[in-house]
């Protein structure tokens, strides 16, 4: 089947993703019949006991061995946004359009101006447990908010870039440094604030160098079902 992924519309500059044909069948939860599963990878927190946060400060090829060491992968950008519309099409959330439907929240982001005051209205400062906001459609927790998530697949580097700027610029990477590469973040964190970057949606991306581990960076990973599994 062929997935046309939504235009960043909220993006400074414009980025209109091109079609994207997946290989059917292409499910992301256990409560469908599927082939492949996405699976969060959580620990349990020092501080609230049993609750489980997402892992943090893991580097692109970090969260990409971790995976691998499971069985499982990274999911590429077209397979990540898939799975947060939880079967939603044309939606600004994975829930529908309304950011906080009859005043509830529905993720964790940051609640006031962004970055001097954090009212904290949803009940967390910083990371919360990863089910402690409700499931999308495909049951699949915090595909929005909490932390950001590495995906597979490449940023194009002229996205950003000033036209007309010489290569070895210092408005351009330098050829051949890997720590330089950028990989796709998808979801957005708790750091994200409307007043801010707004991207705790499923259409939102940015890019992130493959080095970087960050409070506010995790990861998920795309995992192969047995058949009737």
């Amino acid at each position: 089947m062929t997935f046309l992924m939504t235009p960043n519309f909220l993006a400074a500059v414009a980025v209109s993703p091109p079609p994207t044909t997946l290989i059917a069948p292409f499910s992301v939860a256990a409560a469908i019949a599927s082939a492949m599963a996405l699976v969060l990878p959580a620990k349990a927190s020092e501080a609230k006991g049993d609750a489980a946060l997402p892992m943090l400060g893991f580097s692109w090829p970090e969260a990409k061995a971790y995976c691998r060491s499971t069985g499982g992968r990274l999911p590429t950008e077209a397979e990540w946004e898939y799975a947060a519309r939880g079967g939603l099409e044309g939606k600004a959330y994975p829930w529908g359009d309304a950011s906080n439907p009859d005043g509830r929240f529905m993720a964790n982001t940051w609640q006031g101006h962004f970055p001097y005051e954090n009212s904290a209205d949803d009940g967390y400062e910083g990371t919360s447990p990863v089910d402690a906001f409700p499931a999308n459609g495909y049951g699949l927790f915090d595909m929005v908010g909490n932390v950001w998530e590495w995906t597979s697949s490449a940023y194009a580097d002229q996205q950003g870039a000033a036209p007309n700027q010489p290569q070895q610029s210092c408005c351009h990477t330098s050829a051949g440094d890997e720590k330089s590469v950028r990989r796709v973040v998808k979801g957005g964190s708790h750091l994200c604030a409307p007043n801010y970057c707004l991207r705790y949606r499923p259409s939102a991306r940015q890019g992130e160098t493959v080095d970087s581990s960050t409070c506010h960076i995790g990861f998920r990973c795309v995992v192969r079902k047995s058949p009737g599994n």
